[in-house]
């Protein structure tokens, strides 16, 4: 077994086409098995959250259920003491002056009713206290049933204050005892009798704030006032309170207070939300109780399925790693088999690359891979009869370049008879004539270097400067070449006949017709932006049309369409070589004014490297 696996890493190793096949199989298989790994843990996500999310919203409404039967015991008591009529009576009486009510009874009449709401504590162990508060200071005070509204503050007192500490006792009987408290007013009528007061302990009105489960938590805040309803929650705690929930209150009150405007509630009526909180994640759900004007909220922390979650991705993985190591040696095994043939061809393609063309594989199966090798063979073979062949062919070749060798030859006897004539005139003192032929055969000589594509900037001006004395021989007037070409771009290679072909259209098109002095302008400018240089070529000749123009625009740009009276003959192959040299973002630039002349600018690449030179 160990023999076929190092035979089998032997074959992979050494073979490119066998190593990619065997990935592309592996990927195949790896690919699918991936993506079922992460719908796996997705939907495994997903369950274990919604389970989070069912978890938070009953929590939220059991804890919501828990307030309003603690509001509903409360609210029992408050009606109990305003349907009592003998109690209302008896404090209406009591403050009525001139009422025959005498002191005894006013006393039985208090012990009596003390001792009925004290039954009512016993039937409600939820409650902490029961207390009424007389206007009529006449009503004598039986603690702690009977109190005077003068004890304690009632004039901005609130419907319900949560963490309240009763003020109108020692406060050490009271301090450690935090109660959610509900003050009303007694009517009998409309005559303003007291208060009665009716407090639960903050640990039995929101039990659930005070019971520590792991990763879960559990909030109360308290809304707005509708006069102000951009005012912040506050949340209603205290210090017993966060001994439970100790590192997350802050945290997550604050991005819930941020969010909570914004959360819209769901169909089923408790809202959920996920709160990404210091590199946590938190499931929110939450409802109101607008009878206390207070949201309650419960959280939990996905930490709680991490381990589960992290546990399914372990099992994964190490089933796609197993899975993936048994495939690959199955897919490496079967490639090997099947692409022995393959690997046979290449070894005799190797052979033939480096130059035996005697190779003959053998053909041992009938299937595809033995037909290409068929095809093999018979290719070498014919490769042997056509290098013989092409050996014929290469004399050939090699006689008809001695033919065009013989031509150069005859253009370069016609430049040496024309240097024999320039020593005869200048021997004869006939200076001007020897000018004349020494200028025509530099030009001619210029022109002959057939094998030379690139020439520098300056060896271009020469050439023009030559054709510029030719033609001021053969006229009666001048024509003056001024040049501006900095020192620096003198040395630029460009491709040969670049700028005279514009000189010749300048002469003949622009300086001919009006037949006195002239002058044309050649420069060059440096564009470091664009990392190129332009030449120019302008004459102050009778301009082109603009219709003329157009046409000539028309003709550059179109590569297929040739003609040789337009006026601007050699433009196109100008336009053709710069195309090819440098690239289809290399145009020529012409611009011209009737009665004020024509400007041609070339633009060359400020890097360009000539093709070949002598």
């Amino acid at each position: 077994m160990l023999s076929i696996i190092y035979e089998i890493i032997d074959a992979v190793k050494s073979r490119k086409f066998s190593k990619r096949i065997i990935l592309l199989y592996s990927a195949i298989i790896i690919v699918p098995l991936i993506i079922l790994l992460l719908i796996i843990n997705s939907q495994v996500r997903c369950s274990m959250i919604n389970s989070l999310r069912r978890i938070s919203r009953f929590s939220v409404e059991t804890n919501v259920r828990k307030i309003h039967e603690n509001i509903s015991s409360v609210e029992l008591i408050n009606k109990m003491v305003n349907a009592n009529g003998e109690l209302l009576l008896f404090l209406t009486r009591s403050g009525t002056p001139g009422a025959s009510i005498s002191e005894d009874e006013i006393i039985e009449t208090v012990i009596n009713e003390a001792v009925t709401l004290e039954r009512s504590l016993s039937i409600e162990p939820n409650l902490y206290s029961i207390r009424i508060f007389a206007d009529n200071n006449l009503i004598p005070e039986r603690f702690p049933i009977f109190l005077h509204s003068d004890r304690t503050d009632f004039s901005n007192v609130k419907l319900w204050r949560y963490n309240y500490v009763e003020d109108f006792f020692d406060p050490s009987i009271s301090r450690n005892n935090k109660t959610v408290t509900t003050t009303r007013r007694l009517f009998n009528g409309k005559r303003k009798l007291g208060y009665i007061h009716i407090s639960m302990l903050m640990k039995n009105f929101f039990p659930f704030l005070y019971n520590k489960v792991p990763f879960q938590y559990d909030y109360v805040f308290q809304l707005p006032p509708p006069l102000d309803p951009d005012e912040d929650l506050q949340q209603i705690s205290n210090s017993d309170i966060e001994q439970v929930n100790p590192f997350l209150s802050d945290a997550v009150i604050s991005k819930f207070m941020k969010s909570y405007r914004k959360l819209n509630k769901t169909s089923d009526g408790i809202p959920t939300y996920l709160f990404n909180i210091n590199n946590g994640r938190y499931m929110i759900a939450w409802d109101t109780v607008p009878e206390l004007d207070i949201v309650v909220a419960h959280a939990i922390s996905l930490d709680s399925i991490a381990a589960e979650l992290n546990r399914v991705t372990l099992i994964s993985i190490i089933g796609i790693i197993v899975l993936t190591v048994i495939f690959f040696f199955i897919i490496c095994y079967s490639t090997v088999k099947m692409m022995g043939g393959v690997f046979v061809l290449i070894d005799g393609m190797r052979k033939v690359q480096k130059g035996n063309l005697d190779v003959t594989i053998p053909v041992l199966n009938h299937d595809e891979i033995s037909e290409t090798q068929r095809v093999f063979n018979s290719m070498t073979e014919r490769l042997r009869s056509q290098i013989e062949q092409i050996k014929t062919e290469q004399q050939l070749i090699a006689d008809t370049e001695m033919k065009a060798m013989q031509n150069q030859i005859n253009a370069h006897f016609l430049y040496n008879v024309l240097e024999t004539i320039h020593m005869q005139a200048f021997l004869n003192d006939d200076h001007e004539t020897s000018e004349s032929i020494l200028v025509l055969g530099k030009m001619m000589r210029y022109c002959l270097r057939w094998r030379v594509h690139y020439v520098t900037l300056s060896q271009e001006m020469e050439y023009i400067q030559s054709y510029i004395y030719i033609l001021n021989i053969r006229n009666d007037y001048t024509i003056t070449l001024k040049t501006d070409i900095p020192a620096g771009l003198a040395d630029k290679m460009i491709p040969k006949m670049m700028l005279q072909p514009f000189v010749e259209n300048s002469f003949y098109h622009a300086i001919e017709p009006l037949a006195h002095d002239s002058i044309i302008e050649i420069s060059a400018e440096e564009d470091t932006e664009h990392n190129r240089m332009w030449l120019t070529v302008r004459d102050f000749g009778n301009g082109i049309s603009f219709e003329k123009l157009a046409e000539i625009d028309q003709y550059l740009k179109d590569e297929a369409y040739e003609r040789d009276s337009t006026g601007s003959i050699g433009i196109k192959n100008i336009q053709q070589r710069l195309t090819m040299f440098y690239g289809k973002e290399f145009r020529l630039e012409i611009s011209s004014a009737q009665g004020k002349g024509t400007s041609v600018r070339v633009p060359i690449p400020l890097d360009s490297v000539p093709e070949s030179s002598e």
